[in-house]
């Protein structure tokens, strides 16, 4: 990519990480939960793949970081009053996919 020019020599060094080191993993309780179960996160400071995805993300438009980032990438003007907005929040995404499925697709 460097020598196509797609990307410089400043993401270069950015991109490059010394002092790699594992992703943390770790529980959060969620305590309005029956149970009190643990969300489970799993922390990427210094991991090899952290700056990569940063790196990433920041080149998609279509990612949407929070409220604040998707009202200032749509402003209301562009709502029409038909126009219904939803928020979603998804559970075990991936371990809710059957494996043939996954494999096959």
């Amino acid at each position: 990519m460097l020598a196509s020019k797609e990307i410089s020599e400043h993401n270069i060094e950015y991109l490059t990480v010394e002092n790699l080191r594992a992703g943390q993993f770790y529980l959060l309780p969620t305590i309005h939960k029956p149970g009190n179960p643990g969300r489970p996160i799993v922390s990427a400071n210094d991991h090899p793949t952290k700056r990569i995805s940063e790196f990433v993300v920041s080149r998609l438009p279509s990612y949407v970081q929070d409220t604040n980032d998707y009202l200032t990438k749509l402003p209301p003007s562009d709502i029409s009053e038909e126009t219904l907005l939803v928020s979603l929040h998804v559970v075990c995404l991936y371990t809710n996919i059957p494996h043939e499925d996954g494999i096959e697709a």
